[in-house]
């Protein structure tokens, strides 16, 4: 028996991923999780936002969260202000309740499409553990290049309850 994607249909046999970096590591979300890519805007500092908060801003005339890629996965890296012009903003999908929020990566490099069958899930034995980390990664992808982190959109933003709300103050 085949499993069924929600919504009674079939599983796709390919998921297409935009891969980019932070520092010099490579990740990946789901093209499907971006809603789209921006420059990097000014970003007002939260009072007692968690460090994985770098502020808010406002892209296209939408209150976001902006999380700071660097501090989310512990690489060093110039802060997301707005000052390097290489930096962007992946903003997530705003389909899902929660989640105005935008990362800040390094820069954006393609998208790739990867058979399903090449995706595991961070505790799966083929896993890198070097790289696994299932409070981030819903799955690691195989590529040619190694193992690529997928990024847990819905997980990474809830991650902090006080990214929870602060996105729909305008």
């Amino acid at each position: 028996m085949s499993a069924t994607a929600p919504g009674g249909e079939e599983p796709p046999d390919r998921v297409e991923l935009l891969r980019f970096r932070v520092a010099d590591e490579p990740y990946a979300l789901e093209v499907g999780r971006v809603g789209s890519i921006a420059t990097v805007p000014g970003v007002t500092r939260v009072p007692r936002a968690p460090p994985t908060v770098a502020g808010v801003a406002r892209p296209r005339d939408e209150t976001v969260v902006v999380i700071d890629a660097h501090e989310l996965l512990g690489v060093d890296g110039t802060p997301p202000d707005g000052d390097d012009p290489r930096h962007r903003l992946l903003l997530v999908d705003r389909s899902e309740p929660g989640t105005a929020a935008g990362f800040v990566v390094d820069r954006v490099e393609r998208t790739l499409t990867v058979d399903v069958d090449r995706l595991a899930t961070p505790d799966d034995p083929a896993a890198d553990p070097a790289i696994a980390d299932p409070d981030l990664h819903l799955v690691l992808a195989a590529t040619e290049e190694g193992q690529l982190p997928v990024l847990d959109v819905p997980r990474v933003v809830a991650a902090s309850t006080a990214v929870d709300g602060l996105a729909d103050r305008e």
